[in-house]
C-alpha cells in the first residue's frame, strides 16, 4: 500500500480515485481553499487546503506534506503542479 498526494486535485482526480483506492493505497489530496469535486470523495482520507501564490511557497508546501505524512507517490492533476514537480 503506497500513500499517494494529488496535487491540485479537482475533477480530473474523479477517474483515478476509486481504481488507487481499490489497490489498497491511502490518497491524500491537495487542493486551492476552495473546494473541488473530488476532495468530497469516500477515498480521500486528508484533503490539504493551501492557496498557490508561487512555485517556490507551493514547492515548500508540498516537500512539508510528503515529508510529515510519509507520501511514496506525487500525482500532478493539473499543469500548475505539473510545472512544480519538474
Amino acid at each position: 500500500m503506497a500513500r499517494v498526494l494529488l496535487l491540485g486535485a479537482g475533477t480530473q482526480s474523479l477517474a483515478l480515485l476509486p481504481s488507487l483506492y481499490r489497490l489498497g493505497h491511502k490518497i491524500l489530496m491537495h487542493t486551492g481553499c476552495h473546494s473541488n469535486y473530488g476532495d468530497r470523495s469516500r477515498y480521500v482520507s486528508k484533503v490539504f487546503r493551501y492557496e498557490v501564490s508561487d512555485l517556490a511557497s507551493y514547492a515548500d508546501y508540498v516537500k512539508t506534506i510528503v515529508t510529515n505524512e510519509g507520501i511514496d507517490v506525487v500525482l500532478p492533476m493539473g499543469d500548475e503542479a505539473a510545472l512544480m514537480l519538474s
